[in-house]
Parts: structure tokens; sequence; C-alpha cells
């Protein structure tokens, strides 16, 4: 259960970490959103964090701890609609003044964190866009997606490079290395590419489906969430491509949960349930440590704070976001007035916008083609088509 780095220590006797080093304690539940939450991402400065909801609203949120007045503030930066369909991703630059987007809607976006507005918009892809990263000291985006091209986009509009690739359910970068790793959509595929010379390093191939993944701060391992059939994380050793970890415990039958590195050295795991609880497995060992329930629907998503280790964050199909920590805290909740004026007008546009068609919330993950014979002259081709919930 070590999760600090400013717990005491003594030689003179046997050193033992309780369970309460665990962010299981629920501070605040935050209730802004009005549908599913599907994703949360954290700034690297672990000050800021991104929610991503159903409806496509992004709300940002800035939390600070105050230890000398007991105090956590949470306020709410910017809410805005980047996209009319289905965000898929979302990555924030390595100085936090900008945020990506990617969407349904065939676009990749950057947005300014001082403003609230967008700055660039690659409208090159064919079809949805699946990841996103930043590269290049954020003086570029990456991004990829269903038509099997990766854009590396030049954000001052200068002419950027594209290659092919598969189709693209994610994308993780390693920057000292010029290393992109692409996530396969709906596949059992893992493709590391050379961005200097555009071809592949190595790839990892998976038994089942990858649903989601994340890669260590050190970019060193890549943490594997595979199959609705017998869900488990893969941890495999980037250095010698080879699986090193296996962990089980976490529901997943028919939705997509996303999984974490987390805690202290990152040496803890976590991972959203449909079973409407946080799992946390201690990384080494790979026993679960906790079972955190509070949720009243499905865990789509978990991040761990990158900065401070008590604190996680959860967000669910109870349109609710979770702020968890290892001791109770007085919890500040703090709107500015002209987000909470921009939030009024994004509900009224989000009712006029309910009949909007859904089929980007759902993509097909397998297909079955039957030929039924009828005669010599007519052939019938019947494809059966089956889907699930896309997060």
């Amino acid at each position: 259960y070590h999760n600090s780095a400013s717990m005491e220590m003594s030689l003179m006797q046997d050193h033992e970490c309780k369970n309460n080093q665990i962010p299981c304690v629920c501070i605040k539940t935050l209730t802004l959103h009005t549908d599913e939450v599907w994703n949360i991402y954290f700034a690297s400065n672990g000050k800021t964090f991104a929610t991503v909801s159903r409806d496509n609203i992004v709300i940002i949120w800035g939390i600070t701890k105050k230890p000398e007045e007991n105090i956590v503030e949470i306020k709410t930066i910017l809410k805005l609609k980047p996209h009319e369909r289905q965000i898929y991703g979302f990555s924030w630059a390595h100085s936090g003044k900008f945020f990506a987007t990617v969407s349904g809607d065939n676009t990749a976006k950057v947005w300014s964190m001082e403003t609230g507005k967008c700055c660039f918009t690659n409208d090159k892809h064919k079809d949805a866009v699946h990841g996103v990263t930043f590269y290049s000291n954020d003086e570029k985006i990456i991004s990829g997606g269903i038509d099997k091209l990766i854009f590396i986009s030049k954000l001052d509009g200068s002419a950027g490079e594209c290659f092919k690739s598969v189709r693209v359910g994610d994308l993780k970068i390693h920057d000292e290395r010029n290393w992109l790793y692409v996530i396969e959509e709906a596949g059992k595929k893992v493709i590391c590419y050379n961005l200097l010379t555009k071809t592949e390093v190595f790839a990892i191939e998976e038994k089942e489906p990858i649903l989601s993944c994340d890669i260590s701060i050190d970019k060193k391992f890549l943490l594997l969430n595979v199959s609705f059939k017998y869900p488990q994380l893969h941890l495999w050793d980037l250095e010698t491509v080879r699986l090193i970890k296996q962990y089980t415990g976490h529901a997943q039958e028919k939705d997509y949960v996303r999984s974490v590195f987390g805690g202290y050295g990152q040496s803890f795991l976590a991972s959203g349930s449909e079973d409407a609880s946080i799992y946390v497995w201690n990384r080494s060992a790979g026993n679960v440590l906790s079972i955190i329930q509070g949720h009243t629907a499905i865990v789509n998503c978990v991040a761990w704070s990158p900065t401070d280790s008590s604190t996680l964050i959860s967000v669910s199909d109870d349109y609710t976001v979770k702020v968890w920590d290892v001791k109770d805290w007085k919890v500040e909740l703090i709107t500015d007035p002209a987000t909470e004026k921009q939030m009024a007008l994004d509900e009224a546009h989000a009712k006029d916008s309910d009949d909007m068609d859904d089929d980007q919330s759902i993509y097909p993950v397998s297909y079955t083609h039957l030929t039924l014979p009828t005669s010599d002259l007519v052939q019938i081709s019947v494809v059966a088509v089956s889907f699930k919930k896309k997060k």
C-alpha cells in the first residue's frame, strides 16, 4: 500500500503500509455533466483535468489543495462543445496551455486554455478521428483515425506530413525517441513507428481485442486493457517487447472501460469497471488492493493525479465525476460567472440538439456475411453487424 514519499520509516522496526494510503474517500461528487461521462484526462501539472461526456461536452477543471486550511478548491475553468459529433480522443499539450480534441466529424482541433477558442483545425481526415497527441515541443499534433491515415500537423499552419497505417483506435507518444504507438481500432495489435523514417519498429500482438491503453511516465511500459470475454490488464515491457504481468478482477463485457498507471512511483494500476466500482492493483505483486465503490453505474475511466498520489478521479455513466482522496477534506466548488453563463447556453443548445442522430456513439466490432441461395438468377447477400458502445 506504499503510496507516499513523505512516510517516515525506521530501520529499528518493520515497516507496514496501511490500506488508508489508497484514495478511497470520496471528497466531492461533481454533477455539472448532464449525460454519461466517458473520459477524464489530467494535465501533466496535476492542477488541471478535463472530463468528456457522451453529449460531446468538455469541462476543464482546476484543483488545488490548501493543507493549512484542510480545503480542496475545485473550480470550473472552461466548458465547451468542440464538435457536433462524438469526441473520441483528447490530449493535453505538455505546457498545459493548449489541448486537442478529435471526433466523428473527421477533424482534429487544438484549443487555447487562455481564450477557450479553437486555434487550429485539421480537416484532412476522411473518416472519424480516434487518436491525438502533441509532439515536438507542442509545435505539432499527430492524429489518426478510421481512414488509416496518420497526420503530423504543424500548428503554425505550414505543410505537415502524412503516412498510412491501420485503423487507429488510440495514439501514444515517446517524444525522446520519436516513436509513435498506434493502437489498432477494435483490433489486436499495437504498432510502434519511427516518426523520422515513418517505418515500423516493432509490433505487439494480443490474442483478444485491445480496448484501451496507457503508457507509463518513463515511457518504458504499456498497459493494455484487453478482451470483453475474459477482461484482463496486460503490462508490456517496451524495451524487451515482452508481456510481463497480467491482472484480473474488473468487469468488462459490453462497454469500454479505461485503465491507468498511478500512485507514488506509478506503483499501482487503477481501472473502471462495469460493476460500478474502481479496481486498484499493486503493479509489482499483481493483487487487487482495493475495490472502491460509490458510483451507481459503469465506471468508464479513472485518472490518478500525476503530481499528487493521494488524488484519484473517476467518471461514470451515472453522469457524475467523483474526486477521491486518502482522507476527508472540505471542498470548495467555484464556478466562474462567465463559465456558468456559457454552461447555461450550452445546455440550452444541447436540448435543441436532442434529436441529432446517435450513430456516432456505436461502432461495428464484427461482421458476418451470409449468402442465401435463391435461384440461378438471383442471389441475396445479408451482412449482420454487431455493435458496442464506443467510449
